[in-house]
């Protein structure tokens, strides 16, 4: 095979495609099979934004076995990078590492150690080799070099660096050779030369096109069934593109989108609960069911249906019936959903009201929200989530400072200057997150949920944390504070986009205070040092005005808020506005914990009751609080202590946050499972790369 500068003559374009998102793709193929490969710099992360695919970049290792299994794959539409073997090289090099870069001149690629799916006998279910299609994108090589020359001046791409327009064609001749390999051992493979081009494929000589292959009839399990004479057996009914009535079971796979119910006139979704980017090992298979109408008005509510557990959707439920405002004559028993190993099962419960059931479209997805809101949040972030630059830090810090502190919702105390309460506006859905202590993976994962990104932006939602933003948890790491200083900079950019949106209340890890300790780890002391150390004096002062400063009461007429509880002592609004005054209400605010054999002293319902009353709510209004985990599997719990209307709220564990969220007029908490978001590490190896050029 030639190769040249791009995608040789000997390539012909496709001409029986599919257009998906404004872009061609070869038809006969499903949304899901299309993996996109390609050199730097080539259009990949184009690509996959135009078809809302999965934004985080995944790695295959051709010479690993069974790299076809592996969980980069799980997730399509994608970008992935190439591990490709050479020749007296023990590991699989990427056309930017640095081992690459050094040697891309005498590298010789080891055919003899890619792997290649096995062929599928008549038994195989799965067929490796026709599960995926790969889209190799090999632009030009000259106009290559110029982009990729005219990015590296921003610093951010350190494979650019030093670039020649020969090591851009030999990247090119590395993913072109490595796709004539692939494609001649049985893979679908097509090629792009840049984003904006139509597909084309390699014209092997007496083999078929890449639409004809995929046109001729599978091995494996149908092709078995066929041989047998086997036309069709009874089993659960088949979820199509159009509604059916439901008269038998119905499986929706976890792979999938989803599916559409309709209950009489009502319709509502069950969504799996996908993970936005590369999930830990235990990420759980759980679904959601909501209403779809619900999530295009605002922040909507859903229930979480777990693995291996069941559900009767219906009136029966109270809170179902609030939660999704549920008609008077909703039937009490409408569907059962089961999560089945990660499968739903859905069935009718034999109400007389018409159910039917079809596939969710591409478009109606949760998986797409996600995504935006995750593009949107580094957006605002203004890139990867990493440290910021000390002297960007610095200014960013003074700034938000200043508006934390200036709050249009804060009334002055005493002596003119901001109290310790905040009277919130009433109208905008609260958005209220429990201690996070440097979980930045948790907050970040907190706004690419629901619509709260989305209304925030719009003026119809708050933001409003709990206090113990800083200072990590668990039994190691207790001293690494670069996942504090992230979580700073973050709220700090949150603020100064929507300063009228976004609120903060003390907690007691707020504070550089020696006996602010944790496994025996002075986390204040340590705090206070690693900021003059990374970002110096002048932060540091930044950070303990910021902190000494905040609030330590939020009030509206729906809710009340506070980091620790209530005061033991008795209080009122204008004692909370001049708080300074008095250290120990400051004291039982950010370290009061609810009364338990524990803590006895803690916190009880008539204390609840009493600083209802003095904050002139009603007595039914709801008091949300942080710093009182309960269990250590949950991350909510409501009414603790047998108090109505009291929520605790913890959103700092490591595989599961709670947020509480007002829907249809309620107060509701809901909890997210955690993933790997932010890759702190790798963006301090960034920072590392970038410095060593």
């Amino acid at each position: 095979m030639t190769i040249q500068g791009s995608i040789p003559e000997v390539f012909a374009e496709i001409e029986d495609s599919q257009n998906i998102r404004g872009s061609l793709f070869p038809s006969g193929f499903r949304f899901r099979q299309f993996i996109i490969t390609g050199p730097p710099g080539s259009g990949k992360s184009t690509i996959v934004r135009r078809l809302r695919g999965w934004p985080l970049e995944g790695y295959l290792d051709l010479s690993r076995n069974n790299w076809w299994q592996s969980r980069d794959l799980s997730l399509r539409p994608r970008e992935v990078h190439l591990g490709v073997p050479y020749k007296g090289v023990k590991e699989a090099l990427t056309v930017f590492d640095k081992e690459w870069l050094a040697n891309w001149d005498t590298l010789e690629i080891d055919f003899d150690r890619i792997q290649v799916p096995p062929q599928a006998g008549d038994f195989a279910i799965t067929n490796w080799r026709r599960k995926f299609v790969f889209e190799f994108v090999v632009p030009d090589a000259d106009k290559a070099f110029v982009w990729r020359e005219e990015r590296a001046k921003s610093g951010l791409y350190p494979a650019d660096l030093f670039l020649t327009p020969e090591i851009v064609q030999k990247q090119n001749e590395i993913y072109l050779a490595v796709g004539h390999y692939l494609q001649t051992n049985g893979l679908l493979i097509y090629y792009r030369n840049g984003f904006d081009a139509p597909p084309v494929e390699e014209l092997l000589p007496g083999a078929p096109s890449l639409v004809e292959r995929i046109a001729t009839p599978s091995r494996g399990l149908p092709r078995l069934m066929h041989q047998l004479g086997v036309k069709g057996f009874v089993g659960p009914q088949r979820l199509r593109d159009h509604f059916e009535i439901l008269d038998r079971k119905v499986r929706v796979p976890y792979s999938g989108k989803g599916a559409r119910i309709r209950i009489d006139d009502d319709e509502f979704w069950v969504v799996p609960d996908h993970p936005i980017g590369e999930a830990r090992e235990d990420y759980p298979r759980d679904w959601f069911i909501l209403d779809p109408q619900a999530m295009k008005r605002g922040i909507f509510g859903r229930l979480r249906i777990k693995m291996n557990k069941e559900m009767d959707f219906g009136r029966h439920d109270k809170n179902t019936t609030k939660l999704f405002n549920l008609r008077p004559d909703f039937p009490p028993h409408a569907v059962q959903l089961l999560n089945n190993r990660g499968t739903l099962v859905i069935s009718s419960r034999g109400t007389r009201s018409l159910i039917q059931v079809a596939r969710l479209e591409e478009h109606m997805s949760l998986d797409d929200l996600r995504f935006e809101n995750l593009r949107a949040l580094r957006e605002i972030f203004g890139g990867p989530f990493g440290l910021l630059e000390a002297s960007e830090a610095l200014d960013l810090a003074r700034q938000a400072t200043l508006l934390f502190r200036d709050e249009k919702f804060r009334p002055l105390d005493d002596e003119g200057q901001p109290g310790g309460m905040l009277e919130l506006p009433k109208g905008p859905n609260p958005i209220v997150v429990g201690d996070l202590h440097g979980e930045i993976d948790n907050l970040v994962k907190i706004l690419c949920e629901n619509n709260f990104l989305r209304d925030l932006a719009h003026g119809k939602a708050l933001l409003l944390l709990l206090g113990d933003v800083v200072h990590p948890e668990g039994e190691d790491g207790l001293d690494d504070m670069v996942s504090s200083g992230v979580m700073l900079d973050l709220i700090f950019r949150l603020k100064v986009r929507f300063p009228e949106s976004v609120f903060m209340l003390r907690g007691n890890h707020e504070s550089f205070d020696a006996a602010m300790s944790k496994g025996g780890v002075p986390q204040g002391l340590l705090f206070r040092r690693w900021l003059n150390e990374e970002r110096g004096e002048a932060y540091a002062e930044t950070i303990l005005r910021f902190f000494e400063r905040l609030p330590l009461v939020a009030r509206t007429d729906d809710y009340v808020a506070s980091h620790a509880g209530p005061t033991r002592s008795q209080v009122d609004t204008a004692t909370l506005v001049n708080v300074k005054k008095y250290p120990g209400l400051v004291n039982e605010l950010t370290w009061n914990r609810l009364r338990s054999p524990r803590h006895p002293t803690g916190y009880t319902r008539s204390n609840v009751r009493r600083f209802r009353k003095s904050l002139l709510v009603a007595s039914d209004t709801p008091l949300i609080v942080g710093h009182n985990p309960q269990s250590p599997d949950e991350a909510y719990w409501v009414a603790p202590g047998n108090i109505r209307r009291h929520f605790i709220v913890y959103s700092a564990r490591k595989d599961l946050m709670g947020v509480v969220v007002r829907i249809n007029g309620r107060m509701v908490a809901m909890d997210y499972h955690a993933e790997p978001l932010c890759d702190l590490e790798a963006h301090s190896e960034e920072k590392e790369e970038r410095s060593s050029f």
